[in-house]
C-alpha cells in the first residue's frame, strides 16, 4: 500500500492522465481500422476520407495521451487537510470542506463513459455525501444544458442528500486506495458525528474489462476462439491483398476504357446482335458502371500459404456512332512486371493491365452476364 494514502496530512492529487493512457489500445484499434479501410477497401472518395478521419482520430488521441503524460494538467481531485478540491465536472472548481461531508461510501451507478461516448456501469466508486443545501449553493449550475449528459453520473440524489461520486477509473487509482485516502482524511478532519463511527470493512470486487471477471474456463475458451479466428486470417493473408489490387474507382475504370478505345479497341455487341471491335471513332459516349472481381488460386506461386491471381471483368455501356446503344466488355488482370529506380536498379512489381479478348471469348463473357443475342449466338464481325 502506498504510505501517502494513509498519511492524512500529506496532500494527494489525481488527474486524468492515467485514464487517457488506458484508452490508447482503443485509439490504436481505431487507427488500425482506418489503415485497413485505406489498404483493403475500394479507393473511392468516401472510403479514403473515412480512413483519413479514423487514422487522424486514433493517432491524434495517442499523441495527446502521451503529451498529457509528460505535461499533466490541473489535478481533477485534490485531497488536503482542509477538504476535497473538486474539478471533475469542468464547470466548477469547488472546495468541499470535510465538515460538510456527512458520510463516505461506495456506490454502483450507471453513467456515461466520456471517451467512448456510451453508457457504462461504474462499480465501487467512492461517494461523498453532502447536504442538498451545500450542493445547491456551491456546485449546482442550475442549467441542464451546462450540466451536460455526464452530470447525473457525478452527482446522485440520495434522499435529502447528494452523493458526489469520485470515479476511480477516471482517476487511475484502485477503488480500495481511493476509498482509503478519502475516508482516512474525512475521519481525521471532520467533526461530523458519522466520522466517529467504526469503519465498516470493505473490499472492492475484482472486475474485468467489461465489469465482470471471467473464470479460467472462459478465458481459455476466449483465447481458443481468438485462435480459431486468427489462424485462417494468417493462412489466407494473401487473399485480401489480391482483392485490394482490384480496387477500381470510377475514374480508373474510365481510364482503362479510354486506353482501349484509343488503342486496340473494345469488343462490343451492337444493337443488331453482331459482335464488333469498336474504337474511338465508332463511339459517341461510354461509361463503365462496375467491374466484377474474380480471385482464383495460383498454384505456381503458392508456398506455405496459398497465392491468388486476381482479375476483373468490366461491362461498358456504349453509344454507337449511329446513336444506337452497344454493350462492350473488357478484362483486367494482374501481371508481374518491374520498374527502374533512380539508381538504375530494377525491382519486381505487379501491375493491372487489360487482357486482349477475341470476339468469341468476349461474346461468351457478355452472354454469361445476360447480354446474349436474340435467337442464339450472334454473328461476329470486325469493324
Amino acid at each position: 500500500m502506498n504510505p501517502d494514502l494513509s498519511d492524512v496530512r500529506k496532500p494527494l492529487a489525481f488527474g486524468f492522465e492515467g485514464y487517457l493512457l488506458k484508452q490508447v489500445p482503443f485509439a490504436a484499434g481505431i487507427a488500425a481500422l482506418g489503415l485497413v479501410l485505406f489498404l483493403w477497401v475500394d479507393r473511392d472518395r468516401e472510403s479514403i476520407l473515412a480512413s483519413y478521419v479514423l487514422l487522424a482520430a486514433g493517432l491524434g488521441f495517442i499523441a495527446y495521451a502521451y503529451y498529457r503524460r509528460s505535461h499533466p494538467g490541473r489535478p481533477v481531485i485534490e485531497l488536503t487537510p482542509s477538504g476535497v478540491r473538486y474539478r471533475m465536472a469542468s464547470l466548477k472548481d469547488v472546495l468541499i470542506p470535510w465538515r460538510e461531508v456527512q458520510d463516505v461510501g461506495a456506490v454502483e451507478i450507471s453513467g456515461i463513459d466520456w471517451l467512448r461516448s456510451g453508457a457504462g456501469r461504474f462499480r465501487d466508486a467512492t461517494a461523498l455525501v453532502v447536504s442538498k443545501r451545500f450542493y445547491t449553493a456551491n456546485i449546482d449550475v442550475g442549467s441542464w444544458v451546462r450540466r451536460g449528459r455526464s452530470w447525473n453520473s457525478l452527482f446522485v440524489t440520495k434522499g435529502d442528500a447528494i452523493q458526489i461520486v469520485l470515479h476511480p477509473e477516471l482517476l487511475s487509482v484502485s477503488p480500495g486506495d481511493l476509498r482509503l485516502a478519502v475516508e482516512s482524511r474525512w475521519r481525521a478532519f471532520s467533526n461530523h458525528p458519522n466520522a466517529q463511527r467504526p469503519s465498516v470493512p470493505w473490499s472492492p470486487r475484482a472486475l474485468g474489462l467489461f465489469g465482470w471477471m471471467p473464470s479460467r474456463a472462459l478465458k481459455i475458451a476466449g483465447l481458443a476462439g481468438l485462435a480459431v479466428l486468427a489462424l485462417p486470417a494468417l493462412y489466407f493473408w494473401q487473399w485480401p491483398l489480391a482483392w485490394k489490387s482490384l480496387s477500381l474507382s470510377p475514374g480508373s475504370r474510365s481510364a482503362y476504357l479510354d486506353g482501349l478505345l484509343d488503342g486496340r479497341g473494345i469488343p462490343a455487341r451492337l444493337m443488331d446482335g453482331r459482335m464488333a471491335i469498336l474504337g474511338r471513332d465508332d463511339v459517341l459516349g461510354a461509361a463503365v458502371p462496375d467491374c466484377e472481381r474474380e480471385i482464383v488460386r495460383d498454384a505456381e506461386r503458392a508456398s506455405f500459404t496459398p497465392a491468388y491471381i486476381p482479375s476483373a471483368t468490366c461491362t461498358a455501356f456504349l453509344t454507337y456512332k449511329s446513336g444506337a446503344p452497344a454493350i462492350g466488355i473488357f478484362k483486367l488482370v494482374v501481371v508481374d512486371t518491374s520498374f527502374e529506380d533512380y539508381s538504375g536498379q530494377r525491382h519486381p512489381s505487379r501491375a493491372l493491365v487489360t487482357e486482349p479478348l477475341v470476339l468469341r471469348e468476349a461474346e461468351a463473357l457478355l452472354c454469361a452476364r445476360g447480354y446474349c443475342a436474340a435467337g442464339g449466338r450472334a454473328e461476329t464481325a470486325d469493324r
